[in-house]
């Protein structure tokens, strides 16, 4: 047959799904992926810390409101099976996400007056973490702004919403969906999990009470808990109000500078959020980065006394 060649010493195995549930999983995966990325409608991508893929759509929705930050909806897909050794049920699940990207690079966010010290990033471009969008909208003024907007389109009937759309869409074109050897998807189920014995099992799982000074309560509606604590005080503030912590620092002289920086920003945080006020830093700056260089310190009397020591190592 033209075009076709043959692995030479390969032989043909029959291969039952029963038996290789886990690979048959795999192969529904990898058509399904491989149909998204066909009609390009969806950015999509492997999650690097599970099996799942993200698919995220190009939609912002912030509609332009915030320059240099996006949000999108992301949709997680990941196959699954389950079964005994009669039936063997294949399906995958949705779960939503919202992401942050930024469309400011470095020099931009430069350009615009931001501080990118210590902000992580490659190539030029500065990965948008909880870190960086708290830095972005505190120097632009729109956290209120952007607030209402993530709180809004986060809400859990939106997040139904979008899986619930997608799943419909899916299921729209699983004809399309190319198996291999004359193998086809007839029908998918819509299921909510968790389930049991064929039932919905609803489980709460209830946020974490948070407890701050004189049991006071968050009725601001701060959503980062730096904020928190900034307003309402640590929970054991008397413990730690008048108690003296001092910190050990181990620096090489090629990052003095920057550390003493560093140190600066973490004394006016540590006093200004945790209310902290009898601080001290124990600093020792040594010659070079080479282990010898850092025991030759170790042991001084300061900081075997400091709460805690940082090591700097670049």
């Amino acid at each position: 047959m033209a075009g076709h060649s043959e692995i030479p010493n390969s032989k043909t195995e029959l291969v039952l799904i029963k038996s290789n549930p886990k690979l048959f999983s795999r192969i529904l995966e990898s058509c399904t992926i491989s149909f998204l990325k066909s009609i390009n409608v969806y950015e999509i991508r492997k999650n690097r810390y599970s099996n799942s893929w993200e698919l995220s759509s190009s939609r912002d929705l912030l509609e332009g409101k915030i320059s240099g930050l996006n949000i999108n909806k992301t949709v997680h897909f990941a196959t699954y099976f389950t079964g005994d050794e009669q039936e063997i049920t294949f399906g995958f699940t949705l779960s939503t996400s919202l992401c942050n990207n930024f469309t400011w690079s470095k020099a931009e966010f430069e350009k615009n007056g931001i501080d990118t010290k210590g902000l992580k990033g490659k190539e030029g471009l500065l990965f948008a973490n909880k870190q960086t969008v708290k830095r972005f909208l505190e120097s632009t003024g729109s956290h209120k702004l952007y607030e209402d907007i993530y709180l809004n389109s986060s809400d859990r009937s939106q997040a139904y919403s979008t899986i619930d759309k997608t799943c419909s869409w899916i299921l729209s074109k699983i004809a399309a969906i190319k198996m291999p050897n004359g193998l086809k998807i007839t029908s998918i189920q819509k299921r909510y999990l968790p389930i049991e014995n064929n039932r919905i099992k609803a489980e709460t799982i209830f946020k974490p009470q948070r407890y701050f000074y004189s049991n006071s309560r968050n009725t601001k509606g701060f959503r980062f808990y730096d904020q928190m604590v900034e307003a309402y005080k640590p929970y054991s503030l008397e413990v730690f109000q008048t108690k003296r912590i001092q910190f050990g620092v181990i620096c090489p002289s090629e990052y003095q500078g920057e550390t003493e920086g560093f140190l600066k920003k973490l004394e006016q945080k540590l006093r200004s959020v945790f209310h902290f006020q009898n601080i001290a830093f124990s600093l020792h700056i040594i010659k070079g980065t080479n282990l010898i260089n850092y025991q030759e310190v170790l042991y001084d009397e300061s900081l075997l006394k400091s709460d805690l020591v940082y090591v700097i190592i670049s």
